[in-house]
């Protein structure tokens, strides 16, 4: 009887052994985790920064597109109601005024990429959160 009982009590530290093992290596497996997401936001954040960065600066190009076609408009549209430009000229302004259209165009295409590149970028990030609470 006495044998039994040491015997179960063996069984029974190691079996509490293993389980504290286990426990130690799923919070070793948690912190990795963590470290991971850690690493993954920096990243995101550095990422975002970078596209607002290049957001700006393109805000700033689109603003001296939209300035230059302005100023085109201003400066020839009452002109060429009072006189007749040649039509050499007006076929060079008018290839200049399409590649400022065209310019400004592209502009808005890159923009709207960009919205869309920080949309799937909140998705991931949302998703990353969600599988850590699992």
């Amino acid at each position: 009887q006495k044998e039994r009982e040491k015997e179960q009590r063996k069984r029974q530290i190691e079996a509490h052994e293993r389980a504290q093992e286990e426990i130690k290596r799923l919070k070793q497996d948690i912190e990795g985790d963590e470290r991971a997401l850690s690493a993954a936001r920096e990243e995101l954040t550095r990422e975002r920064e970078d596209r607002a960065r290049e957001r700006r600066e393109r805000a700033r190009e689109l603003e001296e597109v939209v300035r230059e076609r302005d100023e085109y408009k201003r400066k020839y549209a009452g002109e060429r109601k009072e006189r007749v430009i040649g039509e050499d000229v007006a076929n060079r302004e008018r290839n200049r005024h399409y590649e400022l259209e065209k310019r400004l165009s592209n502009k808005n295409k890159e923009m709207d990429d960009l919205r869309n590149t920080k949309s799937m970028q909140s998705e991931t990030i949302a998703d990353l959160q969600r599988s850590l609470e699992i």
